[in-house]
């Protein structure tokens, strides 16, 4: 009986762990570039397989690397990898990586995200002139960036041999570990355009409702064998 008890516990565990992560992506749908996390469960049968989704499996959620849609802003500093790819940012403690290219320019001139990092270069960052007519940006699909016909420098985007081992830094940038390696990317880069988050609303909240049914059943099933245990002890006298 007491097995009985902790699967349901685990039900409820699992349960409760798919409400956060399902909260989380609610809270990102309309995030640029955002890949929504999916429950990733063992295969001892506590919980259903995320087999379907590639991406990182650590603290039992995965991200789902499923390309958002591409959105036409027409702004020059809204960059988006149709593809595989990531852009390369300067992080506090080394690169990271990401698909939100919504850029913007910082006050010294720097190519930088909507949070302040450096975006990498092939070589240093994208500097632009004071007053940068932006209108006159041209983009290249390998990332070669030139204002007026001069070259500001190259991006820097790269490719991911294994993306499962990405770690999560904040909502859409990612790190690797020590010892990945990354390739040369092997999508284009679109001006004007966002990738849009691949989180579907509707498919979440269907999924929330899923796993309220689910914590549900799982604590009527404890209720229902902690009163069978009780009944247990009193008919024999508590041994």
């Amino acid at each position: 009986m007491l097995p009985g008890i902790y699967s349901a516990a685990n039900g409820m565990d699992a349960a409760q762990r798919q409400q956060e992560i399902i909260a989380r992506n609610l809270a990102h749908a309309q995030m640029p570039g955002f890949r929504r996390l999916v429950p990733y469960f063992d295969s001892n049968g506590d919980d259903v397989s995320a087999s379907d989704f590639a991406g990182s499996k650590s603290n039992n959620q995965a991200i789902d690397f499923t390309p958002g849609g591409l959105m036409q802003t027409g702004a020059p500093l809204d960059f988006a990898i149709s593809g595989d790819g990531f852009f390369t940012i300067e992080g506090p403690n080394g690169p990271l990586f990401t698909r939100n290219g919504v850029f913007q320019i910082s006050p010294e001139g720097q190519l930088v995200t909507t949070d302040g990092l450096p975006v990498a270069a092939e070589q240093g960052v994208i500097t632009f002139p004071q007053n940068a007519d932006l209108s006159k940006l041209a983009v290249g699909q390998d990332g070669r960036l030139s204002l007026n016909n001069i070259p500001l420098g190259k991006l820097k985007l790269v490719s991911v041999a294994n993306p499962q081992n990405f770690e999560l830094v904040g909502a859409t940038l990612m790190a690797l570990p020590d010892g990945d390696s990354v390739l040369p990317m092997e999508g284009t880069l679109l001006q004007g355009v966002r990738e849009q988050s691949n989180v579907h609303p509707v498919q979440e909240l269907v999924t929330m409702i899923a796993a309220m049914r689910q914590h549900e059943a799982a604590q009527r099933s404890m209720t229902a064998l902690s009163r069978a245990v009780e009944r247990h002890q009193d008919l024999s006298g508590g041994q």
